[in-house]
């Protein structure tokens, strides 16, 4: 029917021709093709209002539809809110933890790195202080040195006099005279060790050098024209006396050239103790502020994890409001006054210390129950441990000796039979105990016999491995001498080495103050060539 009301009627072909022309037959189709188009339409109405009335009533439903759709999605959407809420609260309390566990290892990873920083600046003052030692020594020796060359010069000019003594005492003062000259260039300034060591060297051999400066070579050579033998000697000096008097004046130019050479070595000992000492000091210092900051670190690790932040989730309703804000806000709220609130939390403490004196109260019961218990259970062993006495004392059996033993009180005194049989059981049991005691003596004899015997071997034992151990502590002293020569050796080359650098150093800076003088000198000339001109003012 929907389907055939949709059809249009086809129309007649009569109606394409004139209304003139019209016959019976065309007219009585048109007036059936009206009638069907009537009809068409008519059932195309009731089909219009058929489906007006399916289009209400499926709005009705669509909105029902929707309303109920949209209440599950509102639904839906505060459940989403619930969740991601819950969501969110979990994962704050999580970054929480991380971020608590983020502090604790930043805590424990600061104070490992101090930790490691103490302990190398602990071995870093270990080996300073090592060292300070080592240079304390050789300043120390360096001093007996000093001592032992200055007391070597004075015996050397106290022997001089007796060195001649087929002279008499003017001559000998005249040769003293000779023996006191120095070059006239003899206040050299030269502060270098290996220079002064070669130059006592040259001194001694009479060889030429290379690699010594301008005036070295120039007192070397002063000291060569004094071996010059003078013209104007008396003739009681020879060729001899003149010969032995230089080789004791090179002996003694040699000597205050070592003296020197050691004092400056000394100089620069002291100086390098003297910095090393105050390095040291730094370092102690760093130590102890290391310390400390490991002590602080740990107070704050131990204050960041007792002082931990707690989260509190409350829900809607139970938190607090701006009393100054728009009235309309209060609807969905409950007010309630501060001092209501006050009165809550008291009754919450009173109630807690409430039930903290029940719980000590319990607890204080519980004990008194256990206790109670407990004796309650020691006098009931106790009385099973008596039941148990009484049931061994009634299954024992007792002889007739005891018995008799037992019950000689109740026959006469004068009975010789009881006391023979007495008698004998004593005598047998004192055989017995006689027999035991002295198989028990023979095995501690054989038991001391053999504490001596392996006594004396253990004393044995000790000696071979005392002996054994002097051997090997020889050996191991042999052993190490060499190479405890060969640490000293390195030692003092190191230390050469620390005093040569602490020379470079100091001649740098010297040479680097010289060159300051010379520039400042030089603008100074500079200005004085060409003066600066200055504007004359009107």
């Amino acid at each position: 029917w929907e389907d055939e009301i949709k059809k249009d009627i086809v129309k007649p072909k009569c109606l394409s021709k004139n209304p003139s022309d019209y016959s019976e037959e065309d007219l009585r189709i048109i007036k059936k093709y009206e009638e069907d188009v009537k009809i068409l339409n008519n059932e195309r109405l009731k089909y219009k209002k058929i489906l007006q009335d399916e289009i209400v009533s499926l709005q009705v439903l669509l909105k029902k539809g929707v309303k109920s759709f949209d209440e599950k999605l509102e639904n839906l959407f505060l459940e989403r809110i619930k969740i991601e809420s819950a969501v969110l609260q979990e994962n704050l309390m999580k970054q929480r933890e991380l971020r608590r566990h983020q502090l604790r290892l930043q805590g424990i990873k600061e104070l490992n790195d101090l930790e490691n920083e103490f302990l190398a600046a602990s071995k870093e003052l270990k080996s300073q202080t090592e060292e300070f030692l080592q240079l304390e020594l050789v300043l120390n020796e360096t001093k007996l040195r000093y001592e032992n060359l200055s007391k070597r010069e004075k015996l050397l000019e106290s022997k001089f006099r007796g060195e001649f003594p087929d002279l008499k005492q003017p001559m000998v003062e005249h040769l003293l005279r000779h023996y006191k000259k120095r070059p006239r260039n003899g206040q050299f300034l030269c502060t270098s060790i290996t220079y002064l060591s070669e130059l006592s060297r040259c001194i001694l051999t009479g060889d030429k050098s290379d690699i010594l400066p301008r005036d070295c070579l120039d007192f070397l050579k002063g000291v060569n024209n004094l071996d010059i033998m003078p013209t104007s000697l008396p003739s009681q000096i020879d060729s001899n006396h003149w010969f032995l008097l230089c080789k004791l004046r090179k002996n003694k130019i040699e000597i205050e050239i070592r003296l020197k050479s050691c004092a400056v070595e000394l100089a620069e000992a002291e100086q390098t103790l003297n910095a090393h000492q105050k390095t040291t000091t730094g370092s102690q210092n760093r130590v102890a502020q290391l310390r400390d900051m490991m002590e602080s670190r740990k107070k704050k690790n131990e204050d960041v994890m007792r002082n931990m932040e707690v989260q509190l989730v409350l829900q809607m309703g139970q938190i607090e409001t701006n009393l100054c804000s728009h009235p309309r806000e209060f609807k969905n709220s409950v007010l309630v006054s501060f001092d209501e609130v006050l009165k809550v939390n008291t009754a919450i403490v009173e109630a807690g210390r409430n039930k903290l004196g029940a719980m000590n109260q319990t607890i204080v019961f519980r004990k008194t129950i256990n206790w109670k218990e407990w004796c309650h259970s020691c006098l009931k062993m106790t009385l099973q441990n008596m039941k148990e006495e009484l049931r061994v004392l009634q299954d024992v059996k007792v002889t007739k000796e005891i018995q008799k033993y037992l019950m000689r009180h109740l026959h006469t005194p004068g009975s010789e039979k009881d006391v023979d049989i007495w008698e004998r059981s004593v005598m047998s049991t004192k055989k017995n105990f006689t027999r035991i005691l002295e198989g028990k003596k023979t095995k501690l004899i054989d038991i001391k016999s053999q504490l001596d015997n392996w006594q004396k071997l253990n004393t044995s034992v000790n000696n071979k491995i005392q002996e054994i151990k002097l051997a090997t502590c020889k050996l191991t002293i042999r052993c190490n001498e060499d190479a405890r020569v060969k640490d000293f050796k390195h030692q003092r080359v190191k230390l050469k080495a620390i005093m040569k650098k602490n020379r470079l150093i100091t001649r740098v800076q010297n040479n680097y103050d010289d060159l300051l003088t010379l520039r400042s000198q030089l603008e100074t000339l500079r200005l004085k060539t060409y003066p600066t001109l200055r504007l004359r003012k009107k």
